[in-house]
């Protein structure tokens, strides 16, 4: 996260802590902000419960890979572990709110990327794998992520 900053990336802000209950010290932790829609933070089109087909269905979703509640799952087996699905979760629009239209065109959207990746040329329905994703944050946050 630190690295991401200083890099001029958004990544959510961090503190370390130590932790202390009822007198007692757990030990240091990491303190993160939650990813949120906020021109200061994950800066996305507002999207409306009644933006449910055209270029409105298009923008302003946040979803992660996270413990907790699975919303949807990958169509593949994890590389490292065989036999188990990546689990994806809604953050904006959250998922009490979520329309069954913004939810087909998201998993459809990351099925479409995965499809790509997955084929030895990286072209999946007449688009590059490239089509779906900012190359330049997806190679920093890759480079980020096997340098830490």
């Amino acid at each position: 996260m630190e690295l991401s900053n200083k890099m001029g990336q958004y990544a959510s802000r961090t503190r370390l802590i130590e932790l202390f209950i009822n007198d007692l010290y757990e030990g240091v932790y990491v303190l993160m902000e939650k990813i949120k829609k906020d021109e200061n933070r994950v800066d996305i089109a507002t999207l409306r419960a009644e933006d449910i087909a055209g270029d409105e269905l298009t923008g302003g979703y946040i979803f992660k890979i996270d413990k907790g509640d699975i919303d949807w799952f990958s169509q593949y087996d994890m590389s490292l572990n065989p036999g188990q699905k990546l689990g994806f979760q809604y953050v904006y629009p959250q998922r009490s709110e979520i329309q069954t239209e913004q939810e087909n065109y998201i998993q459809s959207y990351v099925d479409s990327f995965e499809n790509a990746m997955n084929n030895s040329d990286f072209i999946y329905g007449g688009k590059h794998y490239t089509d779906y994703i900012d190359q330049t944050s997806f190679i920093d946050y890759f480079l980020h992520s096997e340098m830490s």
